[in-house]
């Protein structure tokens, strides 16, 4: 029985409410980059898969920066450090410029200035066309030549075999390939590689 007053209360559908929009994405985890002494050790180091490991590394780093969409978020000391360890990386592997500074970020692996002259004047004394900028190169490079040398060797054996067919004969490099010894295997007529 309802009471004096009051009107029987009836069942009502609750308010109703607009979705919450979804939370927001959660932020991407820190970078944390090791100290550079540290990475320039690793990437000098007589291991071969510790020049490897360091490598992925770099690139797994790499694709974390790219993958943020808000780069501005990280410090611009962190980013310029990051920058330095892939240009000093570069040089050192694959430009020929190993402990150089005059690109923008890069350090030299952090080798001391006033090592770096004798130890160039030292380098060229044994061979005039190698030197200090060209030693860790990836042909040059005592770990990775070896390597770089099969690779161009089973290139150069493969155009062989089809210069045979052909009724030619090619002319084999004689060295380290180097970018310019590469363009010069090319207009002697041997087997024609970009440096890239």
């Amino acid at each position: 029985m309802p009471i004096q007053g009051h009107s029987p209360s009836t069942p009502t559908s609750p308010p109703s409410r607009t979705p919450a929009p979804p939370p927001p994405p959660p932020p991407p985890a820190p970078i944390i980059l090791p100290p550079p002494h540290i990475l320039y050790l690793l990437l000098t180091s007589p291991s071969l898969s510790t020049l490897s490991r360091t490598s992925t590394l770099l690139a797994f780093l790499k694709s974390a920066f790219e993958a943020t969409t808000t780069i501005a978020r990280y410090s611009p000391a962190l980013t310029a450090q990051f920058n330095g360890y892939l240009i000093d990386a570069c040089n050192l592997l694959w430009r020929s410029r190993a402990l150089l500074t005059s690109d923008a970020n890069a350090v030299g692996c952090l080798s001391p200035e006033p090592a770096k002259q004798p130890l160039h004047a030292w380098l060229t004394e044994l061979d005039p066309e190698f030197g200090l900028p060209g030693i860790f190169g990836v042909s040059t490079n005592y770990l990775l030549a070896a390597a770089s040398c099969a690779v161009l060797r089973g290139m150069e054996e493969r155009a062989e075999e089809a210069a045979r067919e052909e009724g030619g004969t090619g002319v084999r490099h004689a060295g380290p390939a180097t970018q310019r010894s590469l363009a010069v295997l090319g207009n002697e007529g041997g087997l024609e590689v970009s440096w890239k």
